[in-house]
């Protein structure tokens, strides 16, 4: 009875060598050498900020003028030589241009004032002391071509030069008046001006430039007074497209 209840038991299925090898590929662990298929993160540049396109920068700061010799024309006794003394003064501007990577061109408007204020007064020959007082003021139309310098992707060095004209007024008032009265005591004329920037920019966001330039400037010399220099500290906020 025993023998005959064993030879009824089903017969384990025989499993093929070729099966055997499919299982055995199915439940193996993946070779981490080949799951290396995940996408790479490509590397950040450090000037990766938008550097090319039109800019639009609007700009003050404050001058310091360098001291010019000039002569008061007079009725009667002829022009009157004297050193002006300016006081520091104010700019504001605006500077438009295209940048590319390294290099930009760019047009430059800029309005400067500044005043004139001198206890002593040119020598009339007259006993009375007198007050020179006076006003400087220069709108200057340059053109400039400059370049640029990463430092990292945010900011940036930048050199530039220009030429243009500027029309500067000079008005005179001597206080008492004199005897013999000035024929005339406001002059204006349109000049020849250079200028040099050396500048730091900060460039926080793609669309968005800000700065600090020293900005030297030179505005040529007029009929009755010398060439000017005037050295110009200028922060700038701006848009870049």
């Amino acid at each position: 009875m025993l023998d005959m209840g064993a030879s009824n038991l089903p017969e384990a299925p025989v499993i093929s060598p070729k099966m055997q090898s499919y299982n055995s590929q199915l439940t193996a662990p993946s070779d981490p050498s080949q799951n290396n298929f995940k996408a790479k993160t490509p590397a950040k540049s450090l000037t990766s900020r938008n550097e090319k396109g039109i800019y639009f920068i609007p700009f003050v700061g404050i001058s310091v003028n360098s001291d010019f010799n000039g002569a008061i024309p007079t009725t009667g006794l002829g022009p009157v030589n004297h050193k002006f003394e300016p006081d520091n003064g104010s700019s504001v501007g605006l500077r438009l241009g295209y940048t590319w990577k390294y290099f930009f061109l760019e047009e430059r408007l800029s309005y400067l004032v500044s005043d004139i204020k001198e206890r002593h007064s040119p020598d009339f020959s007259f006993s009375i002391e007198r007050d020179l007082s006076g006003k400087i003021n220069t709108l200057s139309f340059q053109q400039s071509l400059g370049c640029r310098i990463p430092i990292t992707k945010d900011i940036r060095v930048s050199l530039s030069g220009g030429v243009g004209l500027s029309k500067q007024e000079i008005t005179i008032n001597i206080s008492p008046t004199l005897p013999i009265p000035l024929p005339e005591n406001k002059f204006d004329e349109w000049l020849l001006t250079y200028d040099a920037i050396l500048g730091l920019e900060y460039q926080p966001f793609d669309h968005l430039l800000t700065g600090i330039n020293y900005r030297w400037m030179r505005v040529e010399e007029m009929d009755h007074f010398e060439a000017r220099d005037l050295h110009l500290l200028e922060l700038s906020l701006g848009v870049l497209f």
